[in-house]
Order: structure tokens, then C-alpha cells, then sequence
């Protein structure tokens, strides 16, 4: 079986490659490739399915005969029910033979240009020096060498250096609300971090503003509290009011703040109470 840059296989109706068999292995042990999966060799005048391409798949040998287990045919639930009967070209690359692969034809399921993510209008050339045209890590369509998005999934092609969960920053926004009465302003700024670095998720974003709402509000009232002791401190009613409504806030941080943590790590949903919406 060779193993040269000449195999295909067919992935929503969409036609990938070429890599060499090697790499078909990897993607099947990745689960990018199923069993029932098309694939073109350069030896081969149509398309077949990839359990019966020796060295795709691992044989299964049964008892002490050493004959192969028959694997149950495939249901070809990703590619063509059958191989076209005239074959098209998809684009320049050629198989050993000479010839270009046949597209095998989409199922209902499949929608072109628009699943798929081809580039209307590319070709890569041979001849040329630059780049060929590449797949997409997060859906596996094509895209242009130097395209900074997916056309197909929208996904940025840029490299992060660092990525925020949605789950973790949510346990950072509730841990600060829950120690807001102790580090006080680095609530807001830790808040604001996790806002910062989780700009692209839109699920981050929000629980930073609930959060900062939260945090807010509470600010909001200890100075309502601090008005009302200095202001009522000649009738002796104000410190003590201010002195209740701080042991309040203090007790809504605390509660507040472990509910939202145990709600986050069992994703359950989860609403700060009385909260102004100051940040829409």
C-alpha cells in the first residue's frame, strides 16, 4: 500500500486533502475519520469506504485462527451512498495515475458553500511557491493560507497564548463577590480582568457585567449606610442602622457568593439578587 501525498477522503460533501496514508491513521485515531468514512487512493478508479483501505484501521484478529473479524458494513452516514458515475475534478492536485479525484456526490445533509466552507474562486497553484490551501482545525473545511478566519465556522485562526474558561470565570466573578467586604476595590478589578481577557465569549462578558452590577449595588448601599450613621449620629439611630445594614451586605457577599460558586460548578444557572442593572 503506498503511502504518498495522494489520498482523499470526503468530509460534508466537501473533498480533503491530499496527505499520505499515515496521515488518514492519525485522523482516524482521531475520530476525524469513521469507518464508513469515503476515501481515493492513487491506485483506486473510485471511491470506497475506509474500513476496507488496509492501514487505515486496526484488523481485529479472532481466537487462535488468526482470521480477521468481518467488520459489519458501514452505514455511510458522512459520505455518498454510492461513487459518481462521471466523475469531476475538484481542483489541480493529481493522483499518482494522473488523474484528479471524483467528488462523490453530498447527501441531504450536506449543504455546499456554505457547510463546507470552500473558497468560491480558489485554486491553488503547483507551480507556485506560496502556500497551498489549508484545512480548518475547528470544522475541517478550506480556507486561503493566510485567511485570519474560518469562512465555513466563523473561528479566528489566530494563536492565543491564553484562553478563558466560561465555567472558571464565572467561579472568579461569584469568589470575588464572596470576598468583596475583605478586598473591597480589587473586587472591581479583578472582575474587570476576567471581563478583559474574556472579551471574545460572549458567556464571559455577561457574567462580568452581572457581576460588576452586583458589585455596584452593594457599593451603592454601603454609602447610603455611611450617609445615614454620619447624618443620624446625633440621635444615636445612625450608627446603628449603618451598623446593621453593613452586617446585611456582609451576610449577602457571603451567601450570594457560595451559591454562585456551587451553581457554577454544577452549571446550573444562576441570577445575583436585587441587583441594579447600572451596566447594560
Amino acid at each position: 500500500m503506498t503511502h504518498d501525498m495522494n489520498w482523499y477522503w470526503s468530509q460534508r460533501g466537501t473533498t480533503m486533502g491530499p496527505v499520505d496514508l499515515a496521515e488518514l491513521r492519525r485522523l482516524a485515531i482521531a475520530g476525524s475519520i469513521m469507518r464508513s468514512t469515503w476515501v481515493f487512493g492513487p491506485a483506486q478508479a473510485s471511491w470506497v469506504s475506509a474500513e476496507s483501505v488496509e492501514g487505515i484501521f486496526e484488523r481485529v484478529v479472532s481466537g487462535s485462527t488468526g482470521t480477521p473479524t468481518p467488520i459489519p458494513a458501514p452505514d455511510f452516514d458522512d459520505g455518498p451512498a454510492f461513487a459518481p458515475a462521471h466523475p469531476t475534478p475538484r481542483s489541480t492536485a493529481t493522483t499518482a495515475s494522473g488523474a484528479s479525484p471524483p467528488i462523490p456526490e453530498s447527501t441531504p445533509n450536506s449543504t455546499p458553500n456554505s457547510v463546507s466552507g470552500s473558497v468560491p474562486g480558489y485554486e491553488p497553484s503547483l507551480d507556485s511557491t506560496e502556500p497551498t490551501s489549508r484545512f480548518c482545525r475547528f470544522c475541517g473545511s478550506v480556507h486561503e493560507p493566510f485567511a485570519k478566519r474560518c469562512p465555513a465556522c466563523g473561528q479566528s485562526f489566530a494563536v492565543t497564548p491564553f484562553k478563558l474558561e466560561p465555567r472558571i470565570a464565572e467561579i472568579i466573578c461569584r469568589s470575588a463577590v464572596l470576598l468583596a467586604p475583605i478586598i473591597n476595590v480589587a473586587s472591581f478589578v479583578v472582575v474587570g480582568l476576567v471581563w478583559g481577557f474574556g472579551a471574545a465569549d460572549a458567556r464571559i462578558v455577561a457574567e462580568a457585567r452581572e457581576t460588576m452590577n452586583c458589585l455596584l449595588t452593594l457599593a451603592l448601599v454601603f454609602v447610603i449606610a455611611a450617609i445615614l450613621g454620619v447624618t443620624l449620629a446625633i440621635i444615636l439611630i445612625g450608627p446603628v442602622l449603618a451598623a446593621i445594614i453593613t452586617v446585611a451586605l456582609i451576610c449577602y457577599c457571603i451567601v450570594i457568593g457560595i451559591i454562585g460558586i456551587i451553581a457554577a460548578t454544577t452549571e446550573r444557572p444562576f441570577k445575583y439578587w436585587w441587583s441594579i442593572a447600572f451596566i447594560r
